[in-house]
């Protein structure tokens, strides 16, 4: 029945937006593109893999036999996976197997994925406090309820930012009694701050 009614509201949910796309723009956008213009687009749709790929490449450390290659190829094809699986956990499981080696345990393999979505929200919430500033700052030409709704967006931008900054010793504090929570708890926490500051980088890039 729950699989049911996704489908159900997906189907509907598409249907609500083929009724509602403008379609005689889109074809004459599609009419103005030329081939040099749908490379240009296809190399920036591309070209977030970049800085993604050299960041995972960071925090799992494969090792040095397995090379860029074969951890990029492995770190794309779970990209693919997250495209067709909800809340990218197809594209996670790929990877918690296919980087499994007798080096590292399952949970510093564990660390090393919740890691990675860490570091995805904390650049999220950092480009939005910086988009809320930015909105703040172009003065009196938005209406009152406008400022108030980026005021909003800030504060839980930042709100969240600090969470995320203490998170580490939350999960520590919670997992005192799980021997397997604090193995992933010591090894979020293990990085130094420069190797955090060096991710977020990569992440905001």
């Amino acid at each position: 029945m729950s699989a049911w009614l996704k489908w159900s509201a997906s189907v509907v949910l598409l249907g609500v937006a083929l009724y509602v796309l403008d379609w005689r723009r889109l074809a004459e956008s599609v009419a103005a593109l030329t081939p040099w213009m749908l490379l240009a687009a296809v190399l920036l749709a591309s070209a977030q893999f970049v800085p993604l790929l050299v960041r995972w490449h960071l925090l799992v450390k494969p090792p040095a036999e397995s090379g860029w290659y074969a951890c990029g190829a492995r770190y794309l094809y779970a990209n693919l996976l997250n495209a067709v699986s909800p809340a990218n956990l197809g594209g996670d499981v790929y990877r918690f197997f296919a980087f499994r080696s007798a080096g590292r345990s399952d949970p510093a393999l564990v660390a090393v994925l919740v890691r990675e979505r860490l570091l995805g929200l904390a650049s999220m919430l950092i480009g939005l406090l910086l988009g809320a500033v930015a909105m703040q700052l172009q003065g009196d030409r938005h209406a009152e309820l406008a400022r108030g709704v980026w005021l909003t967006l800030a504060g839980c931008a930042a709100a969240g930012l600090a969470i995320l900054a203490l998170l580490p010793a939350l999960i520590a504090r919670l997992s005192a009694a799980a021997r397997r929570l604090r193995e992933v708890s010591s090894a979020i926490s293990s990085a130094s701050l420069r190797d955090y500051a060096v991710l977020l980088g990569w992440s905001l890039f």
